[in-house]
């Protein structure tokens, strides 16, 4: 694992497992995914497989985020 010098984390080897949850399709057909305990971590698609990609997406997304104001 890489840390940078202030401290924060720029590389993890190791897997990390989590539970995503699905809805049921809506009326258009499309499933819900979502992680639990991760608030923004979801994703939707026309099949389970679409919804989990989009929620995991997400999660990458917020990993590589900036903090924003007063989260450093």
């Amino acid at each position: 694992m890489g840390v940078v010098a202030d401290g924060t984390v720029s590389c993890v080897s190791e897997p990390l497992r989590l539970t995503i949850a699905f809805e049921e399709p809506d009326e258009q057909g499309f499933v819900l995914a979502w992680v639990p305990g991760v608030p923004g971590a979801h994703g939707s698609g026309q099949t389970r497989t679409e919804a989990r990609e989009e929620a995991i997406e997400a999660m990458r997304f917020m990993l590589r985020a900036e903090p924003g104001p007063g989260l450093t």
